[in-house]
């Protein structure tokens, strides 16, 4: 069955996804989002959203709503290295004019995107085989489904994480790397409140780090990153009560008040997952769009959680798309040559980005290396200058970024 679609076709309904389906919507542009789950999928607890990632959520109009479900507005930044019995407490208030930063629930970030965008914009259980280009004048791509549906529309934009059909399939990009570590998050619940002071703090032991950040007054979301993943990955990783025994494994050595946020996590609320990212020469050598084709988010930029970035930048990706698209768009559009349009629209988004994504993912990777390194000589990296020297300038220079506004335009 084919069927024609007067807008963009997005594959994944994520948080790149999403986002990037909202901000259309507020330039006038229409999409349809596909996503191969049964419902929306909220799985690891909740995301850091920095002051770069507020500036997006500003420009999608669902900013002060997450900030109302989301109140603890953290201070500090603390690194704590038990290995050496050494601290650093970096304020995020005090560094240039403040950052903002809260703990906020994926599934509210996601349910928040979702609400606000026009009915059955989202459709479930539809797996995306492949893409390509449209022999039509007036569609320049074709979308097959897993059930032989053929979606012909101005273009496809591949948010479909780290294994995109989209960004590998059709693009060409480069598979993305496993960094040798893996990640576990949850979201302890406290029924009598947790009492965590407003940070975000990373402990370092043995060659694990645990990290946690307070939500609300009852929830605490945390992560556990360690390396190499253990051998029987593939079977823990699917099962959580397995997941639970590994991560109260690898806190054996940790403070009490650590190893207890294990027993108050829901096992609905755990997620492990190898750690995969995007060599920066890979992004640099490679096109991430393709005629009307082009991939945001994970599916072009995936980087490990050590800047906690990856959703920030899908947000970002989001405004910087869809304003390419509406300003080149706008008033433009011709049947004989809507697709050389719109493949102009996704060269000044790349182009507008590229950098962006070479300092995130190559930033984003160093600090991996430093912060979890066992070895004694990056311990002794870590603990002896990283710790020592750094400044609270440099430890927040990522969230400085601006990704803009959306302009106000006629529908098209």
């Amino acid at each position: 069955m084919e069927t024609e679609f007067e807008g963009f076709v997005i594959a994944g309904a994520g948080i790149a996804g999403l986002a990037t389906a909202l901000a259309l919507h507020r330039v006038g542009i229409k999409s349809l989002v596909l996503e191969q789950a049964e419902s929306l999928r909220a799985t690891g607890g909740g995301l850091g959203v920095w002051t770069n990632a507020w500036k997006a959520l500003t420009a999608l109009g669902i900013a002060d709503q997450l900030r109302e479900q989301h109140p603890v507005l953290l201070q500090s930044f603390e690194l704590i290295s038990l290995d050496q019995g050494m601290t650093r407490n970096f304020s995020i208030q005090a560094s240039d004019s403040g950052h903002e930063l809260r703990c906020v629930k994926r599934a509210a970030l996601l349910e928040a995107l979702a609400t606000a965008l026009p009915p059955d914009t989202i459709k479930y259980n539809c797996k995306v085989l492949r893409v390509r280009q449209s022999l039509s004048s007036k569609y320049s791509s074709e979308t097959e489904l897993e059930d032989g549906t053929v979606i012909r529309a101005k273009g496809v934009i591949g948010c479909d994480g780290v294994r995109s059909v989209v960004s590998q399939g059709f693009l060409g990009l480069p598979a993305p790397t496993s960094a040798g570590r893996c990640g576990i998050r949850g979201l302890a619940t406290y029924a009598d409140g947790h009492g965590a002071s407003p940070s975000l703090q990373m402990h370092f032991l043995n060659g694990v780090t645990f990290g946690r950040m307070p939500v609300n007054d009852k929830e605490l979301f945390w992560f556990i990153v360690r390396n190499p993943p253990p051998q029987d990955y593939a079977e823990i990783s699917h099962d959580p009560l397995r997941i639970r025994e590994f991560s109260s494994s690898l806190l054996k050595d940790f403070p009490s008040q650590i190893k207890d946020v294990i027993g108050l996590t829901a096992t609905d609320s755990l997620n492990m997952a190898v750690l995969r990212f995007k060599w920066p020469w890979d992004i640099l050598n490679n096109s991430a769009y393709k005629g009307s084709v082009t991939a945001a988010g994970d599916a072009v930029h995936p980087m490990t959680p050590d800047l906690a970035q990856g959703g920030n930048s899908a947000l970002e990706d989001a405004i910087v798309l869809a304003r390419c698209l509406a300003e080149t768009l706008n008033g433009r559009s011709n049947a004989d040559n809507e697709g050389q349009i719109v493949e102009k629209a996704l060269k000044k988004y790349v182009d507008e980005m590229k950098w962006r994504w070479v300092w995130l993912v190559s930033q984003a990777y160093i600090t991996g290396v430093v912060q979890q390194g066992s070895s004694r000589f990056i311990r002794f990296i870590r603990d002896n200058i990283a710790l020592k020297f750094r400044s609270p300038k440099d430890m927040f220079i990522h969230a400085t970024y601006d990704c803009g506004t959306l302009p106000t335009v006629n529908p098209i």
